[in-house]
């Protein structure tokens, strides 16, 4: 008959309080894992690009955390902290619309005259001929084009 043997719980990662985790004497079971490493048995690498975010214990790193980045730094989006595709010369990027880990990486706004999620093209409205407003001229969901003509330049 075989002794009773805890399973191997990825060696270097799983952290116990009370003695070891594994071989003959361990549990088994992770009470913390290493920075960096989540899942019951801590044998999962963080998701979270932590360059470009905040991982936590218990929520993003540790037996209980799920991998993803608690928090993003400006100009980093989702989960795992990707760069932002919103260009920030032609767009503006807000908090938990734009980046965080709410954010889609899309600008918010487009400065006048650019549209586009990432705000990367220019209106050709005429504005000598042609109203530009947010919404219809410029912006996110805007399609470029003029709002409204001014008098005499409508045909």
């Amino acid at each position: 008959c075989s002794p009773v043997v805890a399973p191997d719980t990825s060696a270097s990662h799983c952290l116990c309080a009370d003695g070891p985790c594994q071989g003959r004497e361990g549990s088994g079971t992770c009470t913390a894992c290493q920075t960096g490493w989540y899942g019951s048995d801590c044998s999962l690498p963080v998701l979270c690009n932590v360059t470009n975010g905040e991982c936590i214990q218990g929520s993003c790193y540790g037996p209980a955390g799920n991998g993803l980045c608690d928090t993003c730094f400006a100009g980093f989006f989702g989960g795992t902290c990707e760069p932002v595709s919103c260009q920030l010369r032609t767009g503006i990027c807000l908090a938990d619309s734009c980046f965080g880990v709410r954010g889609n990486g899309h600008c918010t706004l487009c400065k006048m005259m650019y549209y586009g999620p990432d705000c990367v093209s220019r209106s050709q409205c005429n504005t000598t001929s042609g109203t530009c407003l947010e919404g219809s001229c410029y912006g996110p969901r805007a399609l470029g084009s003029c709002t409204e003509c001014t008098p005499r330049h409508c045909g």
